[in-house]
């Protein structure tokens, strides 16, 4: 089922939002037993599929409209968050031996080469006026990707001052 979602994204990207919004409650409703490698196909997708990275950070310029990117990038912040994606464990194994999921998307995201993860664009969504919910997942996960690689120079990727003016915002 997960291939089929992310050939959906690959296939018809006029339907990106609901695609989105379809695979995210598809994920989080039947929570599929994973491993890397499925997670790493998920984020980054495999040969010509792209992966969820390529498609979470679009925004409809002529509109825009932070929509899209908003249902993106919140299915990609809760993939990278304990809270929300646990694990799938069985009954015979105890709850404090399961895989957790969001640590094995973590470890890939944090890998992920800067240029890819740059396709999240980042300086629109941080940047963009108003309280819009892409901000705050932007701030999210470039706050994961800056904490596990402290020595890349992301403040290229995005201006300091853009996060604090966009951290004044979402405060008030």
């Amino acid at each position: 089922m997960i291939l089929k979602y992310l050939n959906m994204l690959n296939k018809s990207p006029e339907k990106l939002s609901s695609t989105l919004s379809e695979f995210n409650t598809f994920y989080f409703e039947t929570k599929p037993r994973i491993n890397a490698d499925i997670a790493s196909k998920i984020l980054l997708g495999q040969k010509k599929m792209k992966g969820l990275i390529h498609f979470c950070g679009k925004v409809d310029e002529a509109v825009d409209s932070h929509l899209t990117c908003s249902v993106g990038m919140g299915f990609l912040s809760k993939l990278l968050d304990y809270e929300h994606n646990r694990g799938n464990g069985s009954s015979s194994i105890p709850p404090s031996s399961w895989l957790l999921d969001a640590e094995t998307f973590i470890t890939i995201f944090a890998k992920t080469n800067a240029k890819v993860i740059s396709e999240l664009n980042f300086p629109s969504h941080i940047g963009c006026k108003g309280q819009r919910p892409c901000k705050v997942y932007s701030l999210k996960l470039f706050d994961i990707y800056q904490q596990k690689n402290p020595n890349l120079a992301l403040g290229t990727m995005v201006n300091r001052a853009v996060i604090i003016k966009a951290l004044i915002e979402i405060s008030f």
